[in-house]
């Protein structure tokens, strides 16, 4: 089954899986295994740029562990501050993980703001967040993706000193495309999300060391497909789609050559498992960025943590409308969305619960 990642692991457990994959993140408060994956998985070859990377994985993992175990315990409506910041360290994790402790060093601040503290929203959707140029969002965002958002008609931001580039993103945008509380969206606003479903994902070989990517989405679509890049990156016919042929010694490798001269943006294939059947959806565009399904889960907690920690009114108030179902559904399932994919990169192989 194709995934994000050349490789993947799927698990069960009859316990809680939010739990048992915490477990996995405290794991990483051993130096030892931090140490393991910069070298196995990430492939960092000096020693001291490995100790002292380590260190700082370790020293994150125990915050992140101590938050989730003190979300989890306590009231659900306060939850969301603590799994923001949970996250917030799994987030720098990755960066860390992907060779740039010096850039984190430097861009500690979140790196995005929000609305409320300025104007009155009057609901969920309509809240917004203001995404920057710099802090340790844009640095997790960059090493999922490996390139920045996008923030002018230009698509770069404009040189450093030279400009203070913002760009605007309503919770509506944000909420549309989180896989794991579709159906709550939709149920609660009566909004269509902005997910393309897709089928018959297949690499397929045709020697001598070609390969090509074959999709076909799952249903008719009236609108513009234009929006959706993952499938902007393959050529069309009717409803079957396919990327250019890249050369590669076998299929791991042809994943990574597709990315890297066909343009297939493998962080934008929302992918999972339910019941042991495979899914997969892709999103479209919003202010022309395309965000993984995980960074939408932090931007979502990141909104929730700030109404948490500044506005309690404001919180009593989206408790008590028709987005507290969607809100209580994110507390866990996206916290275990974010978890899963925060690991698939640590360990560089998509990581599934069966069942979930």
């Amino acid at each position: 089954m194709l995934a994000r990642y050349p490789r993947r692991q799927a698990c069960s457990s009859p316990l809680d899986p939010l739990e048992d994959c915490a477990a996995w993140i405290r794991g990483l408060r051993s130096k030892g295994h931090a140490e393991d994956l910069l070298r196995t998985k990430h492939g960092q070859t000096s020693a001291a740029i490995i100790r002292d990377a380590a260190r700082a994985i370790a020293q994150h993992a125990e915050t992140a562990s101590d938050l989730i175990e003190q979300a989890l315990a306590g009231r659900s409506t306060v939850s969301y501050l603590p799994l923001y910041y949970a996250m917030l360290n799994l987030a720098k994790m990755a960066v860390i993980f992907s060779g740039r402790l010096a850039a984190l060093h430097k861009q500690r601040h979140h790196g995005a703001t929000w609305s409320g503290l300025r104007s009155q929203s009057h609901g969920l959707l309509t809240d917004h967040i203001t995404l920057l140029a710099e802090g340790a969002l844009p640095l997790f965002y960059e090493t999922i993706t490996g390139q920045h958002w996008a923030a002018t008609v230009g698509h770069q931001w404009p040189a450093p000193g030279t400009a203070k580039p913002k760009r605007k993103i309503e919770l509506r945008d944000v909420y549309r495309c989180i896989p794991c509380v579709g159906f709550e969206f939709v149920q609660a606003f009566g909004e269509s999300d902005d997910l393309i479903e897709l089928e018959r994902l297949r690499l397929l070989e045709n020697p001598p060391g070609g390969w090509t990517l074959h999709l076909s989405i799952a249903a008719p679509h009236a609108g513009s497909l234009r929006r959706y890049p993952f499938l902007r990156a393959l050529s069309r016919r009717k409803s079957e789609f396919s990327s250019p042929t890249v050369t590669a010694t076998d299929a791991a490798a042809a994943h990574a050559a597709l990315a890297r001269h066909a343009g297939v943006p493998w962080h934008l294939l929302y992918d999972g498992q339910v019941h042991g059947r495979p899914y997969w959806m892709t999103p479209k565009v919003i202010k022309r960025i395309a965000f993984p399904s995980e960074f939408e889960v932090l931007l979502a907690f990141f909104h929730l943590g700030n109404v948490v920690r500044y506005d309690p009114e404001r919180l009593a108030r989206l408790m008590d409308s028709k987005a507290c179902s969607t809100i209580e559904v994110l507390r866990r399932h996206g916290a275990l969305h974010f978890l899963l994919y925060a690991w698939s990169y640590y360990t560089q192989s998509l990581v599934t619960l069966v069942g979930v």
